[in-house]
């Protein structure tokens, strides 16, 4: 659907002085050429601050599963695979991998590799 032309500094200034005016919505509408809907618009929306809008591909995983993951992922010796299965998030495991790498507070390095433990390497421990 189509958008109209966004209204100008002046445009505004003029919606904001026939508001003052306690007139209806429709009857300074028609003086300053734009629809009902417009000025209706702009009266309710101007108290708010208006965020861009999103474009592109909705993220898979909300904050709060990122804050999940990252709980998780904060004990000893976590993987992302292990972060993966414990945790109930319906992504891949590379979903989790991407959401970890990004996150701020977290440091990751490699596991020290160790031989298993056989009765040749350390006996009865």
């Amino acid at each position: 659907m189509g958008r109209g032309r966004a209204p100008t500094d002046y445009g505004k200034g003029e919606i904001d002085a026939f508001a003052a005016t306690n007139k209806s919505h429709r009857d300074f509408a028609e003086l300053i050429g734009r629809s009902k809907t417009a000025v209706t618009n702009y009266l309710t929306s101007r108290s708010h601050i208006t965020k861009p809008r999103t474009v592109g591909r909705p993220e898979k995983l909300f904050p709060r599963a990122v804050r999940a993951l990252a709980n998780v992922a904060r004990k000893p010796n976590m993987t992302a695979r292990r972060v993966h299965a414990q945790t109930c998030v319906r992504v891949s495991l590379r979903t989790v991998q991407r959401a970890l790498s990004e996150h701020d507070h977290l440091e990751f390095g490699q596991l020290k590799v160790r031989p298993r433990l056989t009765e040749k390497l350390g006996g009865d421990r």
